[in-house]
């Protein structure tokens, strides 16, 4: 998982001050690119000079609480599925510490060839990034 630390802006808020819809949005792509660029696979990377892109085909989130603009937050960036030619990740919204619970998105891709629109195999240095941030799997000693 990748553990982005940021704090909501007025950009992303309502005429009320209050995080608005499509704001968890925006956090979630701001994670993801920081992510990208701190890996050295910035979006000029893997996309502008690619073959394949991977536009969104479904996105979903929830919410748990309010949240006004300014407010520091921690958005954690899981890769939770991958599949041949879809990979899903899921974003949580927190506090810095973890804590408490603001939001959460699911947002899936699949990659397709720039040219055709065609699905396609996920590239390996795609998969390669997006299996460093797949949540660690239970340890065969827990619950019992």
């Amino acid at each position: 998982m990748y553990l982005y630390p940021t704090q909501l802006k007025l950009r992303d808020t309502d005429a009320t001050g209050f995080l608005y819809y499509p704001g968890v949005f925006n956090l979630a792509q701001e994670a993801l690119e920081t992510f990208l660029t701190q890996q050295g696979q910035g979006l000029d990377k893997l996309l502008d000079a690619s073959p394949y892109g991977w536009p969104v085909v479904h996105a979903e989130a929830d919410f748990d609480r309010p949240l006004r603009a300014g407010t520091p937050l921690q958005v954690t960036l899981c890769c939770t599925e991958i599949g041949q030619t879809s990979f899903q990740l899921s974003y949580h919204v927190t506090d810095p510490s973890g804590e408490i619970r603001y939001a959460n998105a699911r947002i899936v891709h699949v990659v397709v060839d720039r040219r055709t629109g065609n699905k396609q195999s996920i590239p390996d240095n795609v998969r390669a990034l997006l299996e460093t941030i797949r949540p660690a799997a239970p340890s065969q000693n827990e619950g019992g």
